[in-house]
């Protein structure tokens, strides 16, 4: 199975066609860390799968994790490292809510 790992997300939106996107923002740490670099790591709604792909949501707020969202599909795992608490309980309740319509 494959991991694909995404740091710093913001949003998690469902589009019209039934993909999930999601928004990358650079943190005041990643742009210390890293200088003009860490504007190349903003991404602008990139699309992870589709609603129907989804096999298992899991989550993990856990002071050495992080604030982790897992979305497994058939062949890939996606991790999603988001930025903070407010941003993961509103990815949930979206990801949650598209699960029980799927």
């Amino acid at each position: 199975m494959n991991k694909k790992v995404y740091r710093c997300v913001s949003v998690i939106q469902l589009a019209e066609n039934g993909d999930i996107e999601f928004e990358q923002k650079p943190t005041g740490i990643t742009f210390l860390m890293f200088g003009l670099f860490a504007l190349f790591f903003n991404k602008k709604r990139r699309v992870l799968c589709n609603k129907n792909d989804i096999k298992e949501i899991t989550s993990s707020s856990k002071a050495m994790t992080g604030k982790l969202i897992g979305i497994t599909t058939q062949n890939t795992m996606y991790i999603l490292e988001m930025r903070n608490a407010e941003a993961q309980s509103e990815g949930l309740n979206l990801l949650k809510s598209i699960e029980c319509v799927a």
